[in-house]
Formats: structure tokens, C-alpha cells, sequence
């Protein structure tokens, strides 16, 4: 049997919800951070069946592949979010944005995962 990774959401609002429940029905183990999110997307989430890790850091711990589903305005930030805690943990994590985004705005986030993030590569699920 091949293992499945284990795979975080952020966020899981209208788009990311949704894309968890194919995955929850795929097999795979979802996770996603609520802390400060609305009530809307914690039941949304609550919906899905995703489970709710209440720190950051475990949360990290927990997930090999992250699914940055937020809006693009958003993205770079979140990105350099995760990359600023995942540095304390030396743990290889494949980030994966979600988003539609520009080539050149692409390109300002990869300093930001090169060595932290794998964001380059591609894992067989």
C-alpha cells in the first residue's frame, strides 16, 4: 500500500473546503490552522471533516504538502509565514500556491522557500 501524505490547507474558506473534501474522500488525512479565522470558514471546515490543529508550529509538524489557498493579495505573505516558522523546524514541507499568479510575483517568493520549502518540487501523493 503506497502512503498517503498528509496535507494541509490554508485556507479552507469557499475554494479550499472544497478541495479538502476530494481529498478527505481520496483517502488522504487533511489539516488545516483556524486560529483567527471566521466563523463562516470554521464551519465550512467543520463541514469538510478537515482537522483542526490549534498551534501553527504543530500544525507544521503534521502536514508534509500545504495547499496555500487564499487570495492572491494574501499569498506572499502567507507564504513567508509558514517559511519564518518551518525554519525553526528544519522539516522539508512542499508548498503548493494555490493561486493564479503572475510569473514575476512567482518569482519574489522563491527566495522565501528556497532551502525551507520545496516548493520546486513535485511529490507522488
Amino acid at each position: 500500500m503506497i502512503k498517503k501524505s498528509k496535507i494541509g490547507i490554508l485556507m479552507p474558506g469557499d475554494m479550499g473546503h472544497g478541495i479538502a473534501k476530494v481529498l478527505i474522500e481520496s483517502g488522504f488525512e487533511v489539516f488545516t490552522f483556524l486560529k483567527g479565522r471566521s466563523e463562516r470558514t470554521k464551519l465550512l471546515a467543520k463541514e469538510a471533516k478537515i482537522k483542526n490543529i490549534e498551534n501553527f508550529t504543530s500544525f507544521l509538524k503534521e502536514v508534509e504538502i500545504i495547499l496555500s489557498i487564499i487570495p492572491p493579495e494574501k499569498a506572499y505573505e502567507q507564504a513567508e509565514i509558514v517559511a519564518n516558522y518551518n525554519s525553526d523546524l528544519c522539516k522539508k514541507i512542499t508548498y503548493v500556491d494555490c493561486n493564479a499568479i503572475s510569473p514575476s510575483t512567482e518569482d519574489t517568493s522563491l527566495p522565501i522557500s528556497q532551502g525551507v520549502l520545496s516548493s520546486k518540487e513535485y511529490e507522488r501523493f
